[in-house]
């Protein structure tokens, strides 16, 4: 990590601990306003490198483009009858985007991208992954149909001694430009 990005996370845990109720009998510390994120929003589909600095860099440690969600961390999505937990269970394994064929991971994944109104999305291609890798040119294309443009980025989500951080980057940086990213140090406009 470098050091920006420990600057970085070392500011963010000081701002948390500074929100944090102070000790019994005092008044809790006044919240900051949350600042609205700026920049492009990315739906990323499958896992995500965390230990790659060029990730880091483009998406974590960036106002211009930001990971707005995240396949792996969408659960489950119907309603669900709290007082019948088995069954809430079963539907969340049934339902889950990854149970099932290709197209259905796509459209869920679709569905996910504009709930959270993503600019653009990534299919990572994890080496290994035959799930992934073997539906990511249709993926493009229906991501693409639904107005949603989307890298196919292939990498080890596991192992940084695979390498492809160069590749990762230029691929990365441009297609954040292609979505207008870079053009945007001024902040969005709604």
């Amino acid at each position: 990590m470098s050091d920006k990005q420990k600057k970085a996370v070392k500011k963010k845990a000081v701002e948390g601990r500074e929100a944090e109720p102070k000790a019994a009998g005092k008044e809790p510390a006044k919240r900051k306003s949350v600042k609205k994120k700026k920049g492009k929003k990315i739906y990323w589909m499958h896992t995500i490198p965390f230990w790659s600095g060029e990730v880091q860099e483009a998406l974590a440690f960036n106002e211009n483009a930001q990971i707005a969600g995240c396949e792996l961390s969408r659960t489950f999505e119907p309603d669900f009858d709290p007082e019948d937990p088995y069954d809430a269970m079963a539907r969340r394994m049934v339902y889950h985007g990854l149970n099932g064929s290709a197209v259905r991971r796509i459209e869920a994944g679709i569905r996910h991208a504009k709930d959270v109104k993503a600019d653009g999305a990534v299919w990572f291609g994890h080496w290994g992954c035959k799930h992934t890798l073997g539906a990511a040119q249709l993926a493009k294309k229906k991501f693409e149909e639904a107005g949603i443009p989307m890298l196919l980025l292939d990498g080890d989500g596991c192992d940084r001694s695979h390498g492809g951080e160069g590749q990762t980057s230029t691929r990365l940086g441009a297609f954040l430009e292609m979505l207008g990213a870079e053009e945007m140090e001024g902040g969005q406009d709604e």
